[in-house]
C-alpha cells in the first residue's frame, strides 16, 4: 500500500506514531507536513528508507495496515 485508504487509516497511523513517541500534530487523519515530519523520523529511526509516506513497510513497522 503506498497510500492510505482514507482518514481513517491515516488517523490510526498517525495515532500509533504519536505512541512509539513521534509527533504527528493533530490527530486528523491528513497527510499534513507534522504527520509527514513523524514518518520521516520514524522511518530513520528504524532503519527504513525515509519517504515521509506510509508506505507498507513504514505500515508494519507501526503495527498498522491491512
Amino acid at each position: 500500500m503506498n497510500r492510505m485508504g482514507n482518514g481513517q487509516d491515516v488517523r490510526a497511523a498517525q495515532e500509533a506514531l504519536k505512541g512509539k513517541g513521534f509527533d504527528p500534530g493533530e490527530i486528523d487523519g491528513r497527510m499534513g507536513p507534522h504527520t509527514q515530519a513523524a514518518i520521516g523520523e520514524f522511518q530513520k529511526s528504524v532503519g527504513i528508507r525515509e519517504t515521509g509516506r506510509f508506505d507498507q513497510v513504514t505500515l508494519t513497522q507501526l503495527g498498522v495496515g491491512r
